[in-house]
């Protein structure tokens, strides 16, 4: 580590430890409901069951995320602050292995551009104040990408492991590290050595087996048909392509990001017509279009939805990239500026709230904060109004009781809106969940009495009865 990574390490270091500390009583978050609190339940109560979760909570996800949760609650307690510092290791392992690759694309007296872009990416700092197994992809992704950078192959093998066994989402990331390491590889030593797939063939073994055990355990591997997410899981046509290019693109500017593209157009301008790329630079290119192709276009080719924090670690390589082209810019004092404004264009962007009808991603801005507190607000409301939870209905994963959101005794039994609108007494609604449709949104506002509102920065409850 050179006197550069020395004197950020420490800053960074510290910043995780802050921010941890502020996020170690927020509850579990969106689909961190399931993916983590509800497997990390399950395993806590049920010891391992050979590594099969109920088919209440099995979505095909390899649940070793949620193993490692229980694991951590065995020993310390099942509270919120053990599931956000047992993040702590990846967290620190972000910092270090992020810093070895702003050494590598930076220079040194811009590096502190680089830790600047750490700081204040939205959707990378959103998710760490969760505890969520997107964390593990988004730090194994920048650590193997670290190490493909320095050539430490063999290290390779752990982090592409640990990519794969917390979603099923990630083997298109290590395909993506192939994919740059092999041509990283080519164009380094000028010809075709296939040597580099030796150190992901243990990822793609433990891919097999966990798929091949999954569908002898229960009869499917990859996708259930007969769960309640099969139907989001279609093949894209043509207009469905376009459309989640076009969703992709929206992300790569979402929350701030356009900043950096307005960096690209006019100090990026200059850059591009005076600089010759040096070889470093080449590689950034080649880097990250090779990552993100694989998993570009089978999202492209698939009729889901498509969440911002799929690509948290490209929104941050993104950064590096606009800040590598930056520092080749002459005028220092036009940099530093540059700097400061798309640091506060970052920081507002985590206060972007769209119209309720227009899908939002939630969990990749700190804007979600306030959703905690208005929980508890709008419970408490329920509780004083002696509304029962059987009579009330809400949409994913506001359904989901306390035990698993805030991991408190509470299990309240609130109702499914898709299974249970019509018999429904009461609508609890939020514009933190994107599953309400527009048809469902103008009947609540035009024909239930609204009871109670909440709302705090962009974020609102609300509580309807039918008439």
């Amino acid at each position: 580590m050179n006197q550069n990574q020395y004197k950020y390490l420490p800053f960074l270091t510290a910043f995780v430890f802050v921010l941890t500390f502020l996020s170690a009583n927020l509850g579990f978050f969106w689909d961190n409901v399931l993916l983590s609190s509800k497997l990390a339940h399950f395993f806590f109560e049920n010891g391992l069951n050979g590594c099969i979760p109920a088919d209440s909570v099995d979505c095909g996800h390899p649940p070793f995320f949620g193993i490692y949760l229980a694991g951590g609650w065995k020993l310390l307690g099942k509270e919120l602050w053990v599931s956000h510092f047992m993040m702590i290791p990846f967290l620190l392992i972000l910092v270090y292995h992020y810093l070895k690759i702003i050494e590598y694309f930076l220079p040194p007296y811009f590096m502190w551009a680089g830790v600047l872009m750490f700081v204040f990416e939205p959707s990378l700092i959103a998710q760490c104040t969760m505890a969520s197994n997107e964390v593990v992809q988004i730090v194994c992704f920048v650590w193997a990408l670290s190490l493909i950078l320095r050539r430490r192959f063999w290290q390779l093998i752990f982090p592409s492991i640990l990519i794969t066994s917390v979603s099923m989402r990630g083997v298109f990331v290590v395909v993506g590290l192939f994919l740059a390491h092999f041509l990283l590889e080519c164009i380094r030593n000028k010809k075709i050595d296939f040597k580099s797939v030796i150190y992901y063939l243990p990822s793609a073994v433990f891919f097999l087996i966990w798929n091949y055990y999954h569908f002898a355990e229960t009869g499917w591997a990859f996708q259930n048909i007969g769960s309640r997410w099969a139907t989001e899981y279609g093949t894209a046509g043509p207009k469905e392509a376009l459309r989640n290019f076009v969703v992709v693109a929206w992300h790569f500017l979402d929350f701030g990001r356009i900043a950096l593209w307005f960096l690209l157009l006019f100090p990026g301008f200059y850059v591009f017509k005076h600089l010759k790329l040096n070889q470093r630079q080449k590689d950034f290119f080649v880097v990250f279009l090779a990552t993100l192709a694989p998993l570009f276009f089978f999202l492209l080719s698939r009729d889901i939805p498509i969440g911002h924090r799929y690509f948290t670690g490209w929104y941050l390589l993104f950064a590096v990239g606009v800040m590598m082209l930056l520092a080749e810019w002459e005028n220092v004092r036009g940099r530093r500026i540059a700097v400061i404004i798309t640091c506060l264009m970052l920081l507002v962007g985590n206060f972007w709230t769209y119209p309720d009808k227009v899908a939002q991603g939630w969990d990749s801005t700190l804007g979600h904060l306030p959703y905690f507190e208005l929980r508890d607000e709008m419970l408490d409301f329920m509780q004083a109004e002696n509304i029962a939870p059987e009579k009330v209905a809400a949409g994913y994963t506001m359904h989901a009781s306390s035990k698993f959101v805030m991991l408190e005794p509470e299990e309240e039994r609130f109702l499914n809106k898709e299974k249970h609108w019509d018999e429904a007494s009461y609508i609890w609604y939020s514009n933190i969940v994107n599953g309400f449709s527009d048809e469902e949104l103008d009947e609540l506002r035009n024909e239930w009495i609204l009871l109670k509102d909440v709302r705090r920065w962009g974020v609102k409850h609300q509580l309807y009865q039918r008439r």
